[in-house]
């Protein structure tokens, strides 16, 4: 289940930077086409730089600390820009250059956005894989789940048919052990199947 929330909470952070990322760009849209003054432009993306800063930062450390060392150096370019720009003070916007540099600081988020898109879009591809074992997981398996290429369910207490006609009956059959209520492809047996033989063996007997 610990692979379920770290799914979770680096998607939503992923969603937060994006969401950080457009507003900034929204506001130099504004200032390009006169809707806002330069100051208000300036002050509103310098009062989001450094949670976005702060944000992606933690990102990198979450993922380094949760074991996906792949999604942790892919943020390692984008958190040593940020870096770079904190260090040399150009991280904030200079209200006295920005109709200047208004081009400059559209492709800096763009850039940004594109980057962050890309790490969202692999974020979501990377719950293809799941190990959902051994968390006390009741009741039928969702069709829903049927889109996971790898996903390991043993040892829970799920009941009924696996979802056949997906990629969930062509996962191994340890993926689906420990649940004994639970019957179809993978497995060859099923509680029913069984409860069948055990009668029938007390059958013989008598």
């Amino acid at each position: 289940m610990g692979d379920v929330w770290t799914w979770i909470i680096s998607f939503l952070i992923h969603i937060t930077l994006v969401g950080f990322i457009v507003y900034q760009l929204i506001c130099l849209a504004d200032l390009e086409f006169d809707y806002i003054n330069p100051y208000d432009s300036a002050s509103r993306i310098n009062f989001v730089v450094l949670p976005e800063f702060f944000l992606q930062g933690f990102l990198c450390f979450f993922y380094l600390v949760t074991g996906h060392w792949f999604m942790s150096l892919l943020g390692v370019p984008y958190l040593y820009y940020n870096f770079q720009l904190y260090s040399k003070r150009q991280h904030l916007v200079d209200v006295t250059e920005i109709f200047n540099l208004l081009d400059w600081e559209k492709k800096k988020r763009l850039f940004k956005l594109a980057y962050m898109i890309l790490t969202l879009f692999l974020t979501i591809f990377w719950l293809e894989s799941l190990d959902l074992s051994r968390n006390q997981l009741s009741g039928n398996i969702p069709q829903e789940l049927s889109f996971l290429e790898d996903i390991n369910m043993s040892h829970n207490k799920l009941t009924g048919m696996i979802p056949q006609c997906t990629q969930l009956g062509g996962q191994n059959k340890s993926s689906f052990e420990g649940n004994i209520s639970l019957c179809g492809l993978p497995l060859q047996e099923s509680i029913f199947r069984d409860k069948a033989q055990s009668n029938l063996q007390s059958k013989n007997k008598c």
